[in-house]
């Protein structure tokens, strides 16, 4: 749809990548691992990441508080700064 009007993909994020047990962190790929990748390859598009499917991203959300800011120093939020940092590298602003 993007292409057909035009507008620039700058890439895709495979959102709920990972379902994170809160109780012993094990790690399940609920949908699989292989989706978004997939697509990007097969579109030419840059795969920008993954962001797990954990409770304390929607809990953040709730309180006005994003992950990021939250918990700084936990794996969701650097799965989002890992993204950004994806993003300011393609626009070329990195470091401004």
């Amino acid at each position: 749809m993007f292409r057909k009007v035009d507008v620039p993909i700058l890439g895709m994020v495979q959102n709920m990548s990972v379902f994170v047990c809160p109780n012993c962190n094990h790690n399940t790929h609920i949908f699989g691992s292989e989706g978004v990748p997939l697509e990007c390859r097969k579109h030419g598009i840059d795969f920008l990441g993954d962001v797990p499917l954990h409770a304390s991203i929607c809990r953040d959300a709730d309180r006005g508080k994003p992950t990021v800011i939250a918990e700084p120093h936990s794996p969701r939020s650097k799965a989002f700064n890992d993204i950004a940092e994806r993003l300011l590298l393609k626009l070329d602003i990195a470091g401004n």
